[in-house]
């Protein structure tokens, strides 16, 4: 099996339809800005947009509440996420300042799409910039094994989640 679409549900199809297309740069491959879908070239996986009223015929849909945190993350890697983020402020996007995150092994910068997806421009650090991952089954703060009396960094969520990162690494 294999990731073929991110698919975004949306409300407002051709502002992101002309934003996915126009301000970010990417082709379409299938579908138009009068439609209600649409696939965009985006590598080896396709960024779809679907109106969600019609996804929503076929399967009931959970309205995200103004009070949920972001529940996904777009994320686009990139050579120069500095470079990037200056074109898309010249385009009109509210960009973050970039930043280096070493313990996921990139320097980021995010933005949001006209439906307040949450996008990621990601570049990879060089090595000597990087954290090393620690070793599956490690607390992510201390390298240690998960114990419940470390810290408030050290819990099942946060080692489930450096498990995910861990596995994703490798390939997994």
């Amino acid at each position: 099996m294999r990731l073929t679409h991110v698919r975004l549900l949306i409300h407002d199809y051709q502002s992101c339809f002309r934003f996915w297309r126009d301000v970010i740069g990417l082709v379409p491959v299938f579908g138009d800005e009068s439609g209600t879908y649409a696939a965009f070239n985006s590598g080896t996986t396709r960024l779809s947009i679907f109106v969600a009223a019609e996804m929503a015929a076929v399967v009931p849909l959970q309205e995200p509440s103004p009070q949920a945190p972001d529940r996904s993350v777009v994320q686009r890697d990139v050579d120069k996420v500095d470079a990037v983020a200056g074109t898309l402020r010249v385009r009109g996007v509210s960009v973050t300042e970039p930043s280096d995150q070493p313990g996921w092994g990139i320097r980021v910068a995010h933005f949001r799409d006209p439906e307040g997806n949450l996008i990621e421009l990601a570049q990879r650090l060089p090595d000597r910039r990087r954290s090393p991952a620690p070793p599956l089954g490690t607390c992510a703060a201390s390298r240690h094994v998960y114990r419940p009396s470390c810290s408030a960094r050290c819990t099942p969520r946060a080692t489930a989640r450096m498990r995910l990162r861990h596995a994703f690494d490798e390939g997994v």
